[in-house]
């Protein structure tokens, strides 16, 4: 199979699953927590717009919650996770851009929790449980589920 059918045959597979993506447990409690408490919180990733939206679609109104989201195509970002440019244009885009050591950042992978903490961001690690733990050793906190975060750990309003 050439390159190009990879490609094809993976983007295949991605519009077929990306529709039916069910959020992170725990992710909807976080979200709505945060917004009821007035804290701005935002998304960036290294999806571009039409992966992105795919993979949201089932869940516009709890994404339309966010401050903003800073896509991989973004025209703001030269390069992506791993590069912590996206983390840097994320910040900007809040009014007044938070203070690096008040920012918290969620990731599920080893590079961007590595591009993250280049910030000097804090950084929640909600890993696959196939990896392998020596990779999540750099998080400042590595969570099995977001059901488990305790707001309160890191100076938030704590779940009521």
């Amino acid at each position: 199979m050439s390159k190009q059918e990879l490609v094809e045959e993976s983007q295949a597979r991605l519009r077929d699953v990306f529709p039916i993506a069910a959020l992170r447990p725990g992710a909807e409690k976080l979200i709505l927590h945060l917004r009821k408490h007035n804290i701005p919180f935002a998304v960036t990733t290294s999806s571009e717009s039409p992966s992105f939206e795919m993979e949201t679609n089932r869940h516009k109104e709890l994404f339309g919650l966010f401050h903003h989201v800073v896509l991989g195509n973004d025209p703001k970002v030269k390069s992506c996770k791993p590069d912590a440019a996206v983390f840097l244009a994320c910040a900007k885009r809040f009014s007044p851009p938070p203070p690096v050591e008040e920012c918290l950042v969620f990731e599920d992978a080893p590079n961007a929790v590595e591009a993250a903490l280049a910030t000097g961001r804090q950084v929640v690690m909600v890993p696959d449980g196939n990896l392998s733990r020596d990779l999540t050793r750099k998080a400042t906190l590595v969570l099995s589920s977001l059901q488990d975060f305790q707001p309160q750990l890191f100076r938030l309003h704590p779940y009521e």
